[in-house]
């Protein structure tokens, strides 16, 4: 007791020390004191009772034979109490005392073998029981009767619990280290084997037709039925089986192992396989009954039975779930595919007739089954895919059908047409991802029908990159906001992804027309010029015509600020464009004759540009200029007679000459501007058309006809387009060497593939060869597929040129020449 005083002390000095509150510090202090002063009255008594127990222990005599017998005795006295009030249906109700002292009985005797024959008999004289009576109620009905079997099941458990409870004390010395069980096991096995075996195929049938009465919406007891069937399911125990009580319901639970014990299938054989032969000749049946009816009807007969069964498996049969899902809808889903399908009233005549509804019901049916979703994946493509075919089949009739006149030409026709078109194309694609979003949940494998219609379709129809293209400078011509224009192009990139074999073509139409916005000055916006082709950037990677779309917009932004910081004149704006990545031709041939005003201004900027760049040669391509000329008329009608006149070069030397002079003969005027015949006729007769120029016999004159400025001019608008229908030089939007262009650079592509893949595998064999140089360019290149055809001439052409070789010895295989 000093000890513990002394330290008391010198906590409290040194708590003092630290705290500031001293009220505080002594209370705490006088906590933890009489708390150690506990602990050790605490450990004193333990260690007195642990002094008593052994002396006890080492006194302990077991109980003799007849002694066992005469406790067994009182626990049948007890147990019998237990049957009766079972069988009653009264409250069991045994004290503590005699609980504990029966127990304390049985812990006292080593007579296992008393023991284990007391345990058996008790459960072997119960279910003999259960068994008398069972039998005298076998033509009861089916829920009187399966009600019967679940109080048996339930009573034997309660049983059980007490008989466990009884021999708790034996469970580790004798069940589990000499028989290897638990009581709860042995308990269970004889149950098993006394009971269940001889009843199962009386019960299997019990349940069917209690299970018909639940599909028939009857009212049957459900907990009863729940019990009956995990009969079935406990019975396939193996290590593990118990019984607990649930803490909120106070009911007993019986929980195992049978799950995974795949020893044994006691489950599987006695229950699960009867009753799949009894559902698929139920379900048989009511296929052979629905195939009269509709599609629409088929399918909510279908769904609701469907839904039916399910709820049955949640709530009796939940281990058997799985089995019985597949087993139903290969029965009425699978083998029925191909007639919902196909019906009058099947998904094609949903999709025309926009029967939203009866779609969403069918793809909730079919979509429980892969093959029969794939079925129905084949026949949404077919029909989105004839819906797109048929709009390029009109598309194509339209444009062969026109006739120009003097208002529309062929050319501006069929750009009007492929606006409409490529307008067409989107809403329809608006309109199937709609459909598949709302009606199919975005099933992938109805995306990958969508995505196979429209890919197919643009692949048969061989205009779809020419008129994309048209469509793209269409909308670059468009003064739209950022949001607008933004959506605009992720419509436009839906569609380029879908032309996975013609990819290159269109990004050379684009590039043709993109080099004419960019000249033309029609562009409304180089943000939205950078953005579109970032997007198919992203979408095929850095290919050498997105390269080369990308340099022609630098060299725009680089010549404007050029001219905003350098050039001091007003009249006249010159672009410097890089060769390679530009579309465009100059005509060596000809010789133009500028007038004194700008023959200086060209000569002094060549000048310059050589000097800077000495290693450069400098082409001028007048033939691709343009210019804005004020334009006075004596008509003073409309705009007081003023007018802006947008007009190429050349029309623009036309018009200058024709300021010199009141009239001019065409051949002089062809001689005095140096243009050649074909430019000149083309770019004069546009401006006798808009009768800026007249002539006497209008766009049929002759060398020696007379041209002069139509002073009297008048026109609608303030600014008037001079320019030619047609471009006037170089590969046009309709030029037929588009094609050729393409097939070349597809030849270089395939080669450099066929090269790439030698130079790494050195010897390899035509087959795999030409395999994988058609997934390479697919996933590498990505702007077309290549035919087995071009491939083989590629590889003849390479043999020719000495980068690969035939081996002597194998005519199949290749050899890479280093």
């Amino acid at each position: 007791m000093h000890s513990f005083i002394q330290r008391r002390y010198i906590y409290i000095l040194r708590l003092r020390r630290r705290s500031k509150n001293k009220a505080i510090n002594n209370k705490i202090c006088e906590q933890k004191f009489n708390n150690q002063i506990k602990l050790k009255e605490k450990e004193k008594k333990y260690n007195t009772n642990l002094y008593i127990m052994s002396k006890a222990q080492s006194s302990y005599k077991p109980l003799s034979e007849e002694a066992t017998k005469q406790v067994l005795n009182n626990a049948n006295q007890l147990l019998d109490r237990v049957r009766r009030n079972l069988k009653t249906g009264e409250a069991i109700k045994i004290s503590n005392e005699e609980y504990c002292k029966l127990q304390s009985e049985i812990r006292n005797t080593d007579q296992f073998n008393l023991i284990g024959n007391w345990h058996k008999e008790q459960i072997l004289n119960y279910v003999n029981s259960i068994k008398i009576d069972l039998d005298s109620k076998t033509n009861v009905p089916e829920e009187e009767y399966i009600k019967l079997i679940s109080k048996h099941y339930y009573d034997f458990q309660i049983l059980v619990m007490w008989i466990q409870k009884f021999l708790m004390s034996h469970e580790t010395f004798y069940f589990k280290a000499q028989l290897q069980t638990t009581c709860f096991k042995k308990s269970f096995e004889f149950f098993r084997d006394e009971y269940f075996l001889g009843l199962k195929d009386r019960l299997i049938e019990k349940v069917f037709k209690f299970v018909q009465k639940a599909r028939q919406n009857v009212d049957v007891p459900k907990e009863e039925l729940k019990r009956v069937v995990q009969i079935y399911d406990d019975q396939d125990f193996g290590n593990d089986i118990r019984i607990e009580e649930d803490r909120q319901s106070h009911k007993l639970r019986v929980i195992s192992d049978s799950s995974s014990n795949k020893q044994s299938n006691n489950y599987v054989d006695l229950f699960e396989k009867p009753y799949l032969v009894e559902i698929e000749k139920h379900f048989q049946k009511q296929a052979s009954l629905w195939t009269d009816k509709t599609t629409p009807e088929y399918v909510q007969e279908a769904l609701i039975a469907l839904n039916k069964e399910e709820q049955l498996c949640q709530d009796y049969y939940p281990r058997s779930m799985n089995p019985i899902n597949q087993t139903i809808n290969g029965i009425i889903i699978k083998d029925q595919t191909q007639y919902l399908l196909e019906h009058s009233t099947g998904i094609e005549n949903m999709l025309k007739n926009g029967k939203d509804n009866e779609m969403k019901d069918l793809y909730k049916l079919l979509c429980r089954v892969k093959e029969s979703l794939a079925q129905l994946g084949q026949k949404v493509r077919t029909y989105y895919q004839s819906c797109i075919s048929q709009k390029c089949k009109d598309a194509k009739e339209k444009i062969s059908a026109f006739k120009p006149d003097k208002t529309k030409n062929i050319r501006d026709f069929t750009k009007e047409t492929a606006i409409e078109w490529v307008k067409g194309l989107i809403e329809f694609k608006i309109f199937v991802d709609n459909q598949i979003s709302t009606l199919f949940s975005n099933d992938l494998e109805l995306q990958k029908a969508r995505d196979n219609a429209f890919q197919i379709s643009l692949r048969e129809f061989k205009e779809s990159p020419h008129f994309l293209s048209q469509y793209c400078d269409d909308l670059m011509k468009q003064q739209l906001t950022d949001h607008e224009s933004n959506d605009r192009q992720i419509e436009v990139n839906a569609i380029f992804d879908y032309m996975n074999t013609s990819r290159d073509e269109f990004l050379l139409h684009y590039q043709q027309a993109l080099c004419r916005r960019l000249i033309g000055f029609t562009s409304k916006s180089m943000a939205a010029e950078k953005q579109i082709v970032t997007k198919f950037k992203n979408s095929v990677g850095a290919l050498p015509t997105l390269n080369r779309l990308q340099n022609m917009l630098t060299d725009v932004e680089t010549n404007e600020q050029y001219n905003k910081e350098k050039v001091q004149n007003d009249i006249l704006k010159i672009y410097v464009l890089n060769s390679v990545a530009w579309p465009l031709k100059r005509n060596e041939l000809e010789k133009i004759i500028f007038p004194s005003s700008f023959a200086g201004i060209i000569d002094q900027f060549t000048k310059q540009y050589n000097q800077t760049y000495k290693q450069r040669k400098i082409f001028w391509l007048f033939n691709e200029g343009s210019a804005e000329i004020n334009f006075t008329s004596a008509n003073k009608k409309t705009f007081a007679g003023k007018y802006i006149l947008r007009t190429t070069s050349y029309q623009m030397l036309i018009l200058m000459k024709m300021n010199e002079k009141a009239s001019i003969t065409i051949q002089d005027l062809m001689d005095q501007t140096g243009i050649n015949k074909d430019s000149f006729d083309n770019n004069l007769k546009q401006l006798i058309k808009l009768k800026i120029l007249s002539c006497a016999e209008e766009d049929k004159y002759t060398e020696s006809s007379t041209v002069q400025v139509n002073a009297q001019f008048d026109f609608p608008k303030k600014v008037v387009p001079c320019l030619p229908r047609a471009p006037t030089s170089g590969p046009g939007a309709n030029n037929p060497n588009i094609q050729a262009i393409v097939e070349q650079e597809r030849t270089y592509i395939i080669k450099a593939y066929l090269v790439r893949i030698m130079k790494g595998r050195k010897v390899m064999a035509h087959n795999d060869l030409i395999k994988e140089c058609v997934e390479l360019i697919k996933t590498c290149a990505r702007t077309f597929e290549p035919s087995f055809p071009h491939i083989r001439k590629c590889t003849e052409s390479l043999i020719e040129e000495e980068y690969i070789k035939r081996q002597e010895n194998d005519y199949n295989k290749y050899e890479y020449i280093p």
